[in-house]
């Protein structure tokens, strides 16, 4: 009996669910168009419950797809986004605002209307300073904010830098007027973001309040990267500190040390520049005055012995000799000693020199008679006798001539003086054929490996020093010599134009 039962029991059951199945069909039929009634024997609740897990899994699917949308296009499309890339356009930013804090200390300091308002008047030049270092920062500040927008300012802020150079250079009035000015366009910018117009008005006052003690100490360096270093810390503070809540400690610790040493060391190049082209400067005006004060003391050691000599040979031709020819001798011993004692100008045309040298021979030849050769061969172009030369660097070479070499001749000596042009230079030689010395002697004397020899401190060596400041290095003056033979030393002109002492 019991299968009978259990048979009648399963055709019991299976009749019950193809009636259940014939009315989900029905159901389902009738309402094609409302899938919520197709189990119309299911609760409220217990349909909530099962449309869950339906509902987070295909909500769970589409968020999975547009990541992985997303992440294909950043692959695909925005490379430079990534974070090697972030970091080196981070750098040559950086390299970019010192390259520019250089060119604009080089700017202050070397253009013309700078350096003449710094002789005359100091704080107009410092003015102009400050006026240059506001244009800049307007120009490159707004072509920041048009390629990075709002974060060009949250790293490196040249404006901030230039801020404080402001300040430093002209003074507190100044430096707060250049921050203010910052300030105000960059609120207008972001009128939300007080904070970064607060940190420009401050820095501005930060670097006017250390210009008092850089300028009583002059101590340029050490106090512009001090003030550098407070401005950028109140920078940090302002940008950063309200934004602690957003951002991990390391990474806010890291972006604030970052801010302070690249903006302080800002401040430090543009001062650094500064200092270094003043120093130039300063050296180059010293040694202008050493150039100045060596050729005052070549003109006055003109041989007080040739004054007495040409004074006796002029009263020994008046006495022989009527007025016209002792007129004309003290006329030129009154051009020599007017050329080679009042000429302030420490440079002067090659043909202007041979004149001088002219007047003196004449003197000369007037003094010792026949006994005394000169000859000139002198070929040169207009544009020849028109080349600069310093001052007194022919005549001397005559002299020496004259009184170390043929005059420790017996009988009659002959001077050669020549000039012509080859190879885009001007050559003078002066040649004469009297005692002569040691060919090593002049080479070792120019290298100062021997002191001050008889008759040649006078201007053998101060005329090879001169030459090389006038000209720069190289080969501009050479002898030639023999014992007993004479001597030719060999000047060299070059006709392209040089800067001058």
């Amino acid at each position: 009996m019991l299968p009978l039962k259990n048979s009648l029991a399963e055709e019991s059951s299976l009749e019950a669910l193809h009636a259940d199945v014939l009315h989900r069909a029905e159901a389902l039929h009738l309402n094609q168009n409302d899938p919520l009634k197709v189990l119309p024997r299911l609760t409220q609740a217990e349909q909530e419950k099962k449309d869950r897990p339906e509902i987070a899994r295909e909500i769970l699917e589409s968020c999975v797809f547009d990541l992985n949308l997303i992440e294909t296009q950043n692959t695909l499309d925005v490379p430079a986004h990534s974070w090697k890339q972030a970091r080196l356009e981070m750098l040559f930013d950086l390299l970019r605002g010192y390259a520019l804090a250089a060119i604009l200390a080089l700017l202050a300091i070397k253009l013309p209307w700078f350096r003449r308002k710094r002789k005359t008047h100091p704080r107009v030049a410092d003015l102009g300073i400050v006026f240059l270092l506001l244009i800049a920062a307007v120009i490159f500040g707004w072509a920041d904010i048009l390629r990075f927008g709002v974060g060009a300012w949250s790293y490196f802020d040249l404006q901030i830098v230039l801020s404080v150079c402001a300040g430093l250079v002209g003074g507190p009035l100044l430096g707060v007027a250049a921050g203010l000015i910052l300030a105000t366009g960059r609120f207008l910018i972001q009128p939300d973001l007080w904070n970064g117009s607060a940190a420009l008005l401050i820095s501005g006052l930060i670097g006017g309040l250390f210009f008092f003690p850089m300028r009583a100490f002059k101590k340029p360096l050490i106090f512009s990267l001090g003030a550098g270093l407070v401005a950028s810390v109140v920078h940090s503070l302002l940008i950063y500190f309200s934004e602690r809540t957003l951002f991990p400690g390391a990474y806010l610790i890291g972006a604030s040390f970052f801010v302070i040493v690249s903006e302080s060391f800002g401040v430090f190049i543009f001062f650094a520049v500064m200092q270094g082209l003043i120093r130039e400067e300063a050296q180059e005006a010293t040694e202008h005055e050493l150039l100045r004060s060596q050729l005052m003391f070549l003109q006055a050691q003109i041989k007080p012995h040739f004054l007495f000599n040409a004074l006796n040979t002029i009263s020994a031709v008046c006495s022989t000799e009527k007025a016209p020819r002792s007129r004309h001798l003290i006329g030129r011993l009154a051009d020599f000693f007017r050329h080679a004692l009042e000429t302030q100008d420490p440079v002067m045309s090659l043909g202007k020199e041979l004149e001088f040298v002219d007047t003196y021979l004449e003197l000369e030849q007037a003094r010792f008679g026949e006994d005394l050769v000169i000859v000139r061969q002198i070929q040169l172009s207009e544009q020849a006798r028109e080349v600069k030369i310093p001052i007194l660097v022919v005549q001397p070479v005559v002299e020496n001539a004259i009184r170390h070499g043929l005059r420790k001749k017996t009988g009659v000596g002959t001077l050669t003086i020549e000039a012509r042009e080859q190879d885009q230079n001007v050559i003078v030689c002066v040649t004469d054929d009297g005692a002569g010395t040691d060919p090593q002697f002049f080479e070792n004397y120019l290298k100062k490996n021997i002191g001050k020899a008889e008759g040649y401190g006078i201007g053998v060596r101060n005329i090879n020093e001169r030459l090389r400041r006038f000209f720069g290095k190289g080969d501009w003056l050479r002898f030639e010599t023999c014992a007993g033979k004479g001597t030719r030393v060999i000047l060299r002109f070059p006709l392209a134009e040089k800067k001058g002492l």
